[in-house]
């Protein structure tokens, strides 16, 4: 059947804004070549005119004025093609752009309806709730620390001149106590010290007499 009617032929895909793109540029490359090589040959050809003299010289100049020419033309070719090709690169940027556009909104609005199931999850009074109860724990708290770093002072409830009387008492009776003292010091007389106990026995050996040994 398909010998017959005859089978239709694939078609190619479309070229992409990228083939375009690298299409330019590799023919870009090539005139930039082709530049190179004309300027390569006018240097030669204008270093040999120097070295001429009339006719010669009207042909060698005629011949460089051709080369200038192609050059001039590969030049603007050449400017042509960029042209194109930066405006390839912007559709390009354009179109990538609007891909990501539209990739991003639709992660948003996936993220969204994500957000929206989890948000459904919690109770903003609870949450509310338990700061307040936190809160309140934590007053509590500083409140004990407060108690219990509290400083009680000692002798409340006494009278001071009644404590300042006492207080002189005493020292009246130890400066009775001390002047006692002073005057026993004074009667107290002088006597010699006894000896000790080392000196006895140093004595003692020294008036034995010595043994003497058969």
């Amino acid at each position: 059947m398909n010998r017959l009617i005859g089978k239709k032929k694939p078609t190619a895909p479309p070229p992409t804004l990228d083939d375009v793109s690298g299409k330019l540029d590799q023919r870009g490359g090539s005139i930039d070549q082709k530049i190179a090589a004309l300027d390569t040959q006018l240097k030669k050809q204008t270093e040999a005119m120097k070295k001429m003299k009339g006719p010669a010289k009207e042909s060698a100049k005629r011949r460089a004025l051709q080369l200038l020419k192609q050059k001039k033309m590969y030049e603007k070719q050449r400017d042509q093609l960029y042209a194109q090709q930066f405006n390839i690169d912007q559709v390009a940027f354009t179109a990538q752009t609007v891909k990501d556009t539209q990739d991003t909104v639709k992660a948003m609005g996936i993220a969204s309806k994500e957000l929206k199931k989890e948000m459904k999850k919690m109770n903003i009074t609870k949450i509310e709730n338990q700061m307040d109860d936190l809160q309140d724990l934590l007053e509590d708290s500083s409140e004990i620390q407060e108690a219990l770093s509290r400083s009680y002072e000692v002798g409340e409830g006494f009278d001071e001149d009644e404590l300042e009387g006492e207080l002189d008492a005493l020292e009246a009776e130890l400066e009775f106590e001390d002047g006692d003292m002073s005057y026993l010091e004074e009667k107290t007389p002088n006597l010699p010290e006894a000896p000790s106990s080392t000196t006895n026995q140093q004595t003692t050996t020294t008036d034995q007499p010595e043994r003497i040994v058969a």
